[in-house]
Formats: structure tokens, C-alpha cells, sequence
């Protein structure tokens, strides 16, 4: 009987800690109203306390402004609650979309069956034109079956014509393609290039010239001389293309060791700007201090022509991981953020400016807890830019001028998943955040959409959440546009 009683008490015992980890978990997701927020900002001369303005309130504010357009005016549809559908071909999942001047260009991945292999899945893309009233202009497919699809890029150039890359594996290959194609605005192919993936990815990032033309950089692995102690090594690859698909140039960049590239950018008054990190201690990276893997930044010219390299020769090395640049006609802007003496408890957010011969002007650096990153950023028309430093369910939103001075900053209650300039020099922000846990599940949140248009002097304009999904699981289908224009389910 005494036995009995004490496994009583010792199952009461792990009910009340389970019952109290749970109240715990949700109270750790409940937003908390505060009244300010100060960020303090490093730089190499002094240091600086912002305050930011703060708005907390996640009401709607002005929605009656924002043009949204149903998904269902598109010929879309949304079958479960994440992904949407051409509701002509429920089999084709839309991938991407893009608003042009008479319409939009829609790019769809479509399910298809191949006789003997029911066990593997294979796709292939097309592409929708509709003009503003939904009405298909034109449909095109771009290739047959394949396996493994997906798709990289699709953008619309300054001549109008289109480009759409994807990767994919053909039915008896074990290697993957990618795949660039340029299509006219009347659905019509102009030229196609394919690149055979032997490792890695030889064009991970695709960008495209004031000219029509595309910069492709990628990594590969090259084979070592006889005597060498490695077979292979990594070299970053360089590729540009002309308006007419042809490859004009492509050449390796690198050293005799691990070199790969993480971002790049392009700029008319500078050129092609890359990042990354090397092991290497000849090649571009010959001039170098510390021993361990180290960060870098190289300009070239309109022939891919190094034009300078910058390897970081600080003490602390900055974690190789989260770096963004962005470029406008003056400076170069290089986001990414390091751990604080490795103790990992913060993270120093870090923004480096270098002007066009490569010298670095100054640094920022902003001392965030483990969890905020800087997660997004943009350039907007004129110049400056946005740094979104973000944690799950809140975020310092940073804009600094064309000059790469600190201007002004909100506090927000959410966390911008992407940040969209505007035509009207604005930008929109959309957020996913998490209001609270699920009642069947402590690690499920029931989430609202959140989405925030500021006017080109930053201010806030409009403001409206979607959620049609209250206590399940679910996201809403937002997508805002250039134009200000927000397409919604």
C-alpha cells in the first residue's frame, strides 16, 4: 500500500512539473508591451546609443488603403494551408511570381507522371502570362520530366525578355543540371544554357547587367597537381553570358585550397562584387596574417578581371555564415555578424563599408542577444538601405543613408520575413508571428500575418494582419508587390 502511495505522489509530482513547463513555454512566447527599446552602436571612434522609435501596436491602421488583389481573380487557388495552385492544373504548384507593366508572369512546378517509376516524383516548369485582369496571354513549357526540380531564379531584365533557371536530374542521370533560359515577353524561348552540377553548385547566384547580360558565380572542385597533398581543392566560378546566351568568359577564382563564395551583388558603377570565405594562401589571397578560414570581398570588372580582394584581417574572424552586400553608387555594404569572444551568449552585428578602391571606411557593430541576426535586408531607389536585426517574434529595423550614416529605426512586435521597396520609394514589410501556442501542441503556434507599408519618408502608412487560420495550424497566402499593390488568398 505504501509502495502504491509513493508512485502516486511521484506521478502528481511529474504532472505539476509537466503543467508548469508548459505555462512556462507559452509565457515565453507572449509578446511584452514595453514603452522604448535602445540599441547601442559600435564604431571605431566611438560609441553611440540610438533610440529607436517604437511601435508596438498590431492593429490594423489605415487598411482601407491597400489595393488587394484575390488569389481566385489570378485563376490561383489554395488547395491545403501553405501552397498555392493554378486552379486550372491543381498538379502545378506556383513557385513564383512577377508583376510586370500589363500584368504578371506566374511560374508554376507541375507533378507529372512517367509509366514505370509510380516510386520517384518528377516535374516540370511553365510559365503563365495573365494580363491584369487574370485573362492567360500565353503558357509555356519549358522542358520535359525531370527529377528532383527546382526552381533558382526567375526575373524579368531591362529589355523585357525573361529569365528562369532550375535545377534538376534527367530519368537514367545521376547528376543534376542547371538550366537558364530566356524567353520574350510573347512566351517565345530565345536561348537556353545548361551546366552539368559535378559538385556543389557551379552557379549558385545568377544576376543581371544594365546590358541584358547574366554574371553567374558558383563553386567547383579543381584536381590538384601530382604532388600535392590534396586530389582537389574548391575554386569559386566566374561566368558571364551575353544577351544573345552565349558564354563570353568564365575562369576560376581562388586559391590552392577551400575557396567558395556565400553573396554577391552587382552595381553599374562598380561592377560585380562577390563574399565569401578561403583556406587558401596563394592565388587572390596571397597576402595573408591568420591561419584559420577567413572571410573576403573582391571586386571585378565588366570582363571579370579582379579589380581587388579584401581578406579580413581582424583578430575575431566573423562567423562565415549570414553575410549580405548590398551596393549602391557610392559604398559597398557588407552584413553579417560574429559571436562575442566565442562565448556564444551575443552576437556582434556587424556592417562594413568600403568604398570603390576597396578601402574600408568604417565598421558598425550592434551587440544583439544569441538569437537576433540581421535576417533581411534591401536598397531602396535613392540609395539608402535597411537592415532588419531580427529574433523570432521581434525586430530593430536599421536604415541608413546613401553615405552609410545611421538615419532612423522602429522598434516592431514581429519579424520581417521580407522587406519589398516600392516604387514610390517606400518599402513594405511582411511578418509571420506567432501569437501563441496551440492547444494541442507546445511547440505549434498559431501565427498571423502581418503586413506594413512605410511611405518614402519611412513613416508608416497602412498597416493589416491576415488570419484565416485562428487555433490550427496554417499560414495566409500574402504577397505584396512593388507597386504597393498585395495579392492575398
Amino acid at each position: 500500500m505504501k509502495y502504491i502511495n509513493k508512485i502516486s505522489i511521484f506521478i502528481l509530482i511529474i504532472v505539476v512539473f509537466i503543467t508548469l513547463g508548459v505555462i512556462s513555454i507559452e509565457k515565453q512566447i507572449q509578446i511584452i508591451d514595453t514603452d522604448k527599446d535602445v540599441t547601442t552602436i559600435y564604431d571605431m571612434q566611438h560609441l553611440k546609443t540610438i533610440k529607436i522609435k517604437y511601435y508596438e501596436k498590431l492593429s490594423d491602421y489605415c487598411s482601407h488603403k491597400i489595393n488587394e488583389i484575390p488569389i481566385t481573380s489570378m485563376s490561383l487557388m489554395k488547395i491545403d494551408n501553405f501552397r498555392i495552385y493554378d486552379a486550372d492544373n491543381p498538379n502545378s504548384e506556383l513557385k513564383e511570381l512577377i508583376e510586370v507593366e500589363d500584368g504578371y508572369l506566374l511560374a508554376f512546378k507541375q507533378k507529372q507522371d512517367v509509366i514505370g517509376f509510380k516510386e520517384r516524383e518528377f516535374y516540370n516548369t511553365y510559365i503563365k502570362k495573365i494580363d491584369l485582369t487574370g485573362k492567360e496571354l500565353w503558357k509555356l513549357t519549358i522542358d520535359k520530366a525531370l527529377q528532383k526540380l527546382t526552381i533558382d531564379y526567375f526575373k524579368v531584365l531591362p529589355n523585357r525578355n525573361i529569365i528562369i533557371s532550375f535545377t534538376a536530374c534527367e530519368l537514367h542521370e545521376q547528376l543534376q543540371k542547371k538550366s537558364i533560359t530566356c524567353i520574350s515577353q510573347q512566351g517565345q524561348v530565345l536561348w537556353k544554357q545548361s551546366f552539368t552540377e559535378t559538385c556543389g553548385s557551379v552557379i549558385k547566384h545568377i544576376l543581371y547587367t544594365e546590358k541584358n547580360e547574366l554574371y553567374c558565380v558558383g563553386a567547383c572542385n579543381t584536381k590538384n597537381p601530382i604532388e600535392s597533398d590534396q586530389q582537389y581543392h574548391r575554386d569559386i566560378v566566374l561566368t558571364k553570358i551575353n544577351n544573345k546566351g552565349v558564354i563570353v568568359k568564365q575562369r576560376l577564382f581562388g586559391g590552392s585550397n577551400y575557396d567558395d563564395v556565400h553573396c554577391v551583388e552587382y552595381n553599374k558603377q562598380f561592377g560585380l562584387v562577390i563574399a565569401g570565405a578561403t583556406k587558401s594562401f596563394d592565388g587572390e589571397f596571397i597576402e595573408r596574417i591568420f591561419k584559420d578560414t577567413r572571410d573576403f570581398v573582391a571586386l571585378f570588372d565588366s570582363n571579370l578581371n579582379t579589380l581587388w580582394c579584401r581578406i579580413n584581417m581582424d583578430k575575431h574572424n566573423d562567423d562565415t555564415n549570414n553575410k549580405n552586400i548590398i551596393v549602391n553608387n557610392k559604398i559597398i555594404y557588407l552584413t553579417k555578424y560574429l559571436f562575442d569572444d566565442y562565448t556564444y551568449h551575443e552576437r556582434i552585428a556587424m556592417i562594413k563599408i568600403y568604398d570603390k578602391t576597396g578601402d574600408r571606411l568604417y565598421k558598425q557593430l550592434t551587440t544583439t542577444t544569441q538569437y537576433d541576426i540581421f535576417k533581411k535586408h534591401t536598397l531602396l531607389p535613392n540609395g539608402w538601405f535597411i537592415v532588419a536585426n531580427a529574433n523570432r517574434n521581434s525586430c530593430c529595423l536599421l536604415i541608413y543613408n546613401d553615405q552609410g550614416n545611421y538615419k532612423t529605426g522602429y522598434f516592431l512586435g514581429h519579424s520581417p520575413q521580407d522587406i519589398i521597396p516600392t516604387v514610390d520609394g517606400g518599402f513594405i514589410l511582411k511578418s509571420i508571428r506567432e501569437i501563441k501556442t496551440l492547444p494541442f501542441s507546445c511547440m505549434r503556434h498559431d501565427t498571423e500575418t502581418i503586413i506594413e507599408k512605410y511611405n518614402n519618408e519611412y513613416k508608416l502608412e497602412w498597416r493589416k494582419s491576415y488570419d484565416h487560420y485562428q487555433d490550427k495550424l496554417g499560414t495566409d497566402f500574402v504577397l505584396p508587390l512593388p507597386s504597393g499593390k498585395v495579392i492575398v488568398q
